[in-house]
């Protein structure tokens, strides 16, 4: 877990997505599908990508939380997941745990230049063990940079989106993260995805001897993340239709 200064832990508010089963050993744990964050008691926000797919037969979405005593984590199911009613990349459900309230909502987008930071579990390792149950190795990680710009991003089989570019890495299984503004516990956005643009660094060009040399691109990697306003309207079942702007 990772300590704020006032003793608040992030381990409790933002957390790991699986999907698992039910066993005599308790909730068994199949695969990471990415990170989830508590907006406010009961709620989960995420991205759509991370909890679209229904689960086979027996197996449901959850969240790993650790037990109160530190000895060992409990599967929490998700319920009641629904998409952004504009139907973007967010999603929202109900979830039985209820941390002490932490996160708020930013009441404004941000500009060019402005300082954020997120917290979440990229690059978690998921192995099959002899006995053919799965390990996980759930490392959170700390990253941070600011926003590049605001912008409009179109091409990611969702629809127009508002979004953020970052200048920081946002690796698989960030996803679903909150985007935090640095020195605060203000969520202004969610972590979806990377924007990889290609630079041409070379031109194409003819040899002496009449080959063909090829281009060279160099590969800029951001990151990006949904905008205030889009988490502001996410709503579904689990808030009874009402946005997260006007939720309490």
């Amino acid at each position: 877990m990772f300590p704020l200064e006032d003793g608040t832990y992030f381990g409790a508010h933002v957390l790991p997505i699986i999907i698992g089963k039910d066993s005599p050993d308790g909730f068994l744990p199949v695969s990471f599908e990415g990170t989830g964050f508590v907006v406010a008691p009961g709620l989960l926000v995420t991205c759509w990508h991370c909890v679209k797919t229904p689960p086979i037969a027996g197996h449901k979405y959850a969240v790993v939380v650790e037990q109160e005593n530190g000895q060992g984590y409990l599967g929490v199911p998700l319920s009641q997941i629904s998409q952004h009613p504009a139907g973007i990349d967010l999603a929202i459900s109900r979830i039985d745990h209820r941390p002490p309230r932490f996160f708020t909502l930013a009441d404004r987008g941000l500009l060019s230049g402005t300082r954020v930071f997120s917290w979440g579990f990229p690059l978690s390792m998921v192995q099959r063990l002899a006995n053919g149950r799965m390990n996980f190795r759930l490392e959170p990680r700390h990253l941070e940079g600011y926003v590049v710009r605001p912008f409009k991003d179109e091409d990611r089989g969702y629809g127009m989106t508002d979004a953020y570019e970052l200048d920081m890495p946002t690796p698989e299984g960030l996803s679903g993260a909150p985007l935090i503004r640095m020195g605060s516990k203000e969520v202004v956005g969610v972590v979806y995805g990377t924007n990889e643009v290609a630079l041409i660094k070379h031109f194409e060009r003819v040899s002496e001897d009449g080959s063909r040399e090829p281009e060279i691109q160099r590969v800029l990697s951001f990151g990006l993340a949904h905008s205030t306003s889009s988490l502001h309207s996410l709503s579904g079942p689990a808030t009874e239709g009402v946005p997260l702007g006007q939720y309490s």
